[in-house]
């Protein structure tokens, strides 16, 4: 038998305005998914066989106006007072930019075969096999700078253009990887499966699932957007205490004047945003065992474990850090490597922010699930997961995301992952109230139902933190202290001190704490919420009448403390969560 599954064609455009930045003027967003695929299962005696394809279109064009209309800033160092220096037009500062068009474009295509074998009644078997090839993202019009270290040390400039620094490499250039984004397509990614259903009494009572799968991750569409904020694509200048005729003109002290709008230039310490050839997609094996036992009648249990091991995540690091140089007041930017090595050349570069797929990463979970299917006036759902995950790098949605403490390690960052909570438990239930006694009694409890959700987890993890101040000398402000006490916690936490402030010390000047990412453990939150309802039927009219309380035990919920060390509120938890709120509604229905 050949069940064939319709051809599935879809458009699926969105637009978004006020694009979210803090330096954002509104921008426009505009995605759009075009998208064919098509399954077909075919059933033949012990094997239900299946295989289809899918093929999507990606793309994104996005239009933001960092600072286009220019950006003022007011310190108060003319007055003393930073709305006093606003009245006058002293400003601090002042940044403007070009808009940022993007325009990305990414094909994914997958095709798949798998094969559910019924080996004998109480044993079931099911293998697959997935072709999904890496293609990166690539930009319409070719805008994916590379920055070539031996280019640098030789000199070479850009053919494409001639008046970039020496490094960068643009598509056309020699030397650059002839591709549509510069980056390595990988057409030969393949991801097993397998895994087994087995009935050990063959009473259907009690199964074993188990299995195991390598999956391969499409690299995200929006992960290289920064391609864009890279000069001359969409230079931006900061000028420090400009001298200028204030808000009319703060243009007025800079040779030649405004350079906006449409400027295209490469300036001195320029930011750059690149990704490397050789950028490996994201693949994870993951394995897992439950298993299942019906209880009695109405109860069922499961206990599971699942584990799995991330390959190349995704993150980002500078790549021309600054150097701490004992005594020197020098900016950061005049302590740059490139700058270091070669200033005539150098002084063109600031950060250069390059993509990096040596992350790795590891998850390892306990499942408990205990159910009780609607009987006897009741339904219960329960599970509790104890779980912990550990890595060395975060996928946060694209190169800017985050960059690490030091540059020159990876390893460095070893630690919790971001999302990790180690205990979570989460019940939901239904209970009716059955007929008693009768007549007027009677109408009074019976239909009553009553619907709980419990939610209890552990604490969120805490990013001890220098508070942004550069004490390494790199310039990438994600500088974390020492931990001098071995246990950073107080014999009882309170809002006043989550953990010991004492516990912790910024370093020395030029060197990195001993504090590891994501170390501590923020307030777990208990959480009860309860709904009371009931529906009174009059003949053809039904009266709904419904009772909502949430947090309906007023239990204080805590947010997490201050992690900066520079902060007055260091280890103090400033912020809650909501107190009990009740709802009371009716509802007629006819």
């Amino acid at each position: 038998m050949t069940v064939p599954i319709p051809n599935f064609i879809q458009v699926a455009t969105s637009n978004y305005f006020n694009v979210g930045c803090s330096t954002c003027s509104p921008g426009h967003f505009n995605a759009n998914t075009y998208q064919v695929s098509d399954d077909v299962i075919l059933i033949r005696g012990k094997h239900e066989i299946g295989f289809g394809g899918d093929f999507r279109r990606l793309q994104a064009n996005l239009l933001t106006n960092t600072s286009t209309n220019g950006s003022f800033s007011f310190s108060g160092g003319y007055t003393g007072d930073s709305l006093a220096d606003l009245l006058l037009g002293d400003m601090s500062g002042f940044s403007q930019g070009n808009p940022q068009p993007d325009a990305l474009r990414q094909s994914v295509i997958s095709f798949y075969g798998q094969d559910t074998f019924h080996a004998a009644r109480r044993l079931t078997l099911n293998f697959g096999l997935r072709w999904e090839p890496a293609e990166f993202p690539y930009d319409r019009f070719g805008r994916t700078p590379q920055f070539s270290q031996t280019a640098f040390n030789a000199g070479t400039i850009s053919q494409a253009y001639p008046k970039a620094p020496a490094g960068l490499v643009f598509p056309g250039d020699t030397g650059s990887y002839q591709g549509k984004s510069q980056v390595k397509s990988y057409w030969f990614d393949v991801s097993p499966r397998i895994g087994l259903i087995y009935d050990p009494r063959g009473d259907g009572k009690q199964n074993i699932r188990a299995g195991f799968a390598l999956m391969h991750d499409t690299g995200m569409l929006y992960y290289p957007e920064r391609w864009t904020y890279s000069p001359p694509f969409a230079s931006q200048i900061i000028l420090t205490n400009p001298v200028g005729d204030s808000f009319s003109n703060p243009w007025a002290g800079q040779p030649g004047g405004n350079p906006f709008p449409g400027a295209s230039f490469f300036p001195i310490g320029g930011s750059y945003y690149i990704i490397p050839t050789d950028m490996k997609p994201i693949y994870e094996m993951q394995w897992n065992l439950n298993i299942q036992r019906q209880l009695g009648r109405d109860w069922l249990a499961q206990v599971g474990y699942l584990g799995t091991r991330s390959v190349h995540i995704w993150s980002a690091y500078d790549i021309n850090p600054s150097v701490y140089i004992h005594g020197s007041t020098a900016p950061a930017n005049k302590r740059r490597l490139l700058y270091l090595q070669n200033p005539a050349a150098g002084q063109y570069y600031g950060g250069i922010y390059s993509g990096d797929p040596g992350g790795h990463g590891k998850y390892d979970a306990l499942l408990l699930t205990l159910q009780h299917g609607f009987a006897k006036h009741f339904q219960i759902t329960s599970n509790y997961t104890w779980s912990h995950c550990i890595s060395d790098a975060d996928l946060t949605g694209e190169v800017a995301g985050s960059f690490r403490e030091n540059p020159y390690s990876l390893s460095f960052e070893r630690g919790n992952c971001v999302f990790d909570v180690t205990s979570l438990f989460n019940l939901s239930g239904v209970a009716t109230s059955p007929d008693l006694g009768s007549g007027f009694a009677q109408m009074l409890v019976r239909n009553w139902q009553v619907s709980p959700i419990v939610t209890w987890h552990s604490g969120n993890i805490l990013n001890i933190t220098d508070g942004g101040v550069d004490i390494s000398g790199t310039a990438q402000l994600n500088d974390r202290p020492n931990q001098i006490l071995a246990n950073p916690y107080p014999s009882t936490k309170t809002t006043s001190q989550w953990f010991n402030p004492a516990a912790f010390a910024k370093q020395a000047a030029g060197t990195f704490g001993n504090v590891h990412r994501n170390s501590l453990y923020g307030p777990g939150a208990f959480d009860l919420d309860v709904s009371l309802s009931r529906v009174f039927h009059l003949e053809k009219v039904g009266l709904m009448f419904r009772v909502n309380a949430f947090n309906a035990l007023n239990h204080p919920i805590w947010g997490n403390p201050t992690t900066s060390i520079t902060s007055a509120q260091f280890g103090k938890i400033t912020t809650f969560g909501q107190p009990r709120i009740l709802q009371v509604g009716a509802k007629v229905m006819f």
